[in-house]
């Protein structure tokens, strides 16, 4: 994140004022989003006039200005059962330059061991939510069949990585992915997110039933000069992708459930997703 001064700070905010952009706010790892008219502006504070069931504290709001997704952080208060808050007083811009020194590979055996490259695509930087937040999901179908795919545990679903794989798969559909029209997918291991609980891949229906029959997996990953090494255990989601135009054969999304993590890095990826302090990750 790129830290705005002051002046910039005030500048969006007039354009706030005029634009009303929609905004989300971050609760742990889920989106709680208010359109235009689901909230209101007088002076510098914001209130919301969706229900929502929070509690009073501190959280993450982002918002787009320009095409740039901007951050902030605010101190949700609540006034019988109206929710308000201040302006942020300090705003960051996602840096796109901090997804452009990230490398990959998967590490496993089956008759010998194997160490292959991952594939971090333009589109898709793991740390960068732009294209995602800007994409318009009217496609109800395919959102529900994201969410419930990513449903594997206490029923519940992030929704940044479901903002992930509807943007993917919306561009993929429309033949809108320059990495696919470049690289023929198929043939590599294509990872769209990670955090500090899972990741999910997009590979072809063959590497996946080689990667799901094998119980030890390892990815090691070099962001900048940060190296994580996550160890990978059970299959956590699965959805099958047919043939179209961009795909010359079938694909699947499949998520697995990271183990073996440190806390240092437990850490990072959880600040660097949900830009929020850790500890607060839904257990």
């Amino acid at each position: 994140m790129k830290a705005l001064n002051r002046i910039d700070r005030n500048f969006i905010f007039q354009e706030f004022l005029h634009s009303k952009p929609t905004i989300h706010i971050i609760e742990k790892n889920s989106v709680l989003t208010f359109f235009f008219d689901q909230y209101t502006i007088a002076n510098n504070i914001i209130e919301l006039q969706k229900k929502i069931n929070l509690e009073q504290g501190a959280y993450t709001i982002l918002f787009t200005h320009k095409q740039r997704l901007i951050s902030g952080h605010i101190i949700l208060q609540r006034d019988k059962n109206t929710y308000f808050f201040l302006f942020p007083e300090t705003l960051s811009l996602y840096d796109k330059e901090e997804n452009k020194h990230c490398s990959a590979s998967l590490f496993f055996v089956t008759e010998k061991p194997q160490n292959l490259p991952i594939t971090v695509l333009d589109e898709c930087p793991l740390f960068h939510f732009e294209n995602d937040f800007l994409c318009e999901q009217n496609n109800t179908l395919l959102l529900n069949q994201v969410r419930s795919m990513l449903r594997y545990k206490n029923n519940r679903v992030d929704d940044f990585c479901v903002n992930r794989l509807y943007f993917f798969l919306t561009q993929l559909s429309h033949g809108n992915l320059s990495s696919a029209t470049h690289f023929d997918l198929s043939k590599r291991i294509s990872m769209l997110f990670l955090s500090e609980r899972f990741v999910v891949f997009f590979v072809s229906e063959s590497l996946m039933r080689i990667l799901s029959s094998i119980e030890e997996k390892t990815i090691s990953i070099k962001i900048g000069t940060r190296f994580i090494s996550i160890s990978l255990s059970r299959m956590a989601g699965l959805m099958h992708i047919e043939k179209n135009r961009s795909l010359h054969v079938p694909m699947v999304l499949i998520a697995f459930s990271n183990t073996k993590v440190s806390l240092e890095d437990k850490r990072f990826l959880y600040e660097s997703v949900y830009q929020t302090k850790y500890g607060t990750a839904k257990k």
